[in-house]
């Protein structure tokens, strides 16, 4: 869980 949450944190990071 902590994990996945992590990843989409990257990806919005990434897309801004």
């Amino acid at each position: 869980m902590v994990v996945e949450l992590h990843i989409n944190n990257w990806n919005h990071v990434d897309l801004n």
